[in-house]
């Protein structure tokens, strides 16, 4: 046997071996790119699911304020849909918005004013108002006996406040 029939199989040998570990190389580096890519598709996954989820949940508050005219157009509606006369409807007055102490907050009242219901009108209504969702409330609701005595059911004088809180940051 020559000298060169032995270097050929083992040059052949190492040139196989060679391709072998590039091979495993190339495929481990491949292997760790598609980990890193499933675990980023994974991640996404998990930020799209809670995009979702804050898409629905309520707010705290609202990115701007209803329009006094629009805000007066759903409590006439609202006072409409519970059957509640129009002459029942005292008075609808807004009041300038507030900063909340030092937050970004403000608060934005409108007080309500009704004579002449009972007091499932009353709650029914407010309740129809409140809507987390725009970041409105119903606070300081009161009432006291009204001055009808020819009806039978009890007619009650109320009010209460329905506020906006919106997110208002301050510049600096």
């Amino acid at each position: 046997m020559s000298r060169g029939s032995i270097y050929l199989p083992a040059l052949v040998g190492l040139l196989l071996a060679g391709c072998a570990v590039a091979s495993y190389s190339v495929m481990r580096s491949r292997a760790d790119r598609f980990d890193r890519a499933a675990k980023s598709v994974q991640r996404c996954q998990e930020l799209i699911d809670k995009i979702q989820r804050l898409k629905t949940a309520p707010k705290l508050a609202a990115l701007k304020a209803d329009s006094s005219t629009g805000l007066s157009e759903r409590i006439e509606l609202a006072r409409d849909t519970i059957g509640i006369p129009q002459s029942s409807l005292i008075r609808i007055e807004h009041q300038p918005a507030v900063r909340l102490g030092r937050s970004q907050y403000r608060v934005t009242p409108t007080r309500v004013e009704l004579k002449d219901v009972t007091l499932r009108e009353l709650v029914q209504l407010a309740h129809s108002l409140a809507d987390e969702s725009n970041g409105l409330t119903v606070r300081d609701l009161a009432f006291s006996r009204g001055n009808r005595q020819d009806t039978p059911v009890e007619r009650w004088e109320g009010e209460f406040t329905l506020t906006q809180l919106i997110f208002s940051p301050t510049t600096r």
